[in-house]
């Protein structure tokens, strides 16, 4: 015996089952994109530098005598080997 539309059937069936969505569905295909020739060619180190600059700091002086100053933190960041270095300034010059 043939069922009458029964490919349609089966599948109006697994589509409304819950437990089915849940296997069936795909793994998500995580899309990258192409780095940039900097990032992928050997280099030494600092060599691609990112600089970010934070402040205004206010540090306080040594003694009671002393009012605080303002300060600024340089941060250099290495694009190729992902290394860190930070300057403090008193001046933002």
């Amino acid at each position: 015996f043939w069922i009458l539309r029964g490919r349609s059937a089966v599948k109006r069936v697994l589509r409304k089952c819950g437990i089915f969505r849940r296997v069936a569905v795909r793994p998500f295909k995580q899309r990258i994109g192409d780095l940039i020739a900097s990032r992928v060619n050997p280099a030494g180190p600092f060599s691609n530098v990112g600089m970010d600059f934070a402040g205004p700091l206010l540090i306080r002086g040594g003694g009671s005598k002393h009012g605080s100053k303002r300060a600024y933190i340089c941060l250099f960041t290495c694009m190729v080997d992902e290394l860190y270095t930070w300057n403090l300034s008193l001046t933002r010059r």
